[in-house]
């Protein structure tokens, strides 16, 4: 099992709404840790509008995840989701 602080290499694939066509796509690849990659996935979902990528009111969703690092199974898009949502839980018990 891998140690949150390992650097690994992230390919994720970002959907948001766009005025110009149906839905937007770009991928990103970051060579992070794993609380990085979190930490700025979670700035694209909450303040996607303060991207360059996005327009206002963009919507971006992560709608794929993978560890290039792992042989065996490199589909990591529910730790992903798992661990956003851990973050807006604990958000949403802070604003209470």
């Amino acid at each position: 099992m891998r140690c949150p602080s390992d650097v690994r290499d992230f390919l994720i694939g970002i959907d948001y709404d766009s005025i110009e066509e149906d839905k937007g796509h770009f991928t990103i690849r970051r060579k992070v840790t794993m609380p990085e990659l979190i930490e700025e996935l979670q700035g694209f979902i909450k303040e996607g509008h303060h991207f360059p990528q996005f327009p206002a009111r963009a919507n971006p969703t992560v709608i794929y995840a993978y560890d290039l690092n792992d042989q065996e199974d490199a589909d990591i898009y529910g730790e992903i989701i798992k661990e956003l949502d851990k973050i807006n839980i604990k958000e949403k018990h802070n604003h209470v």
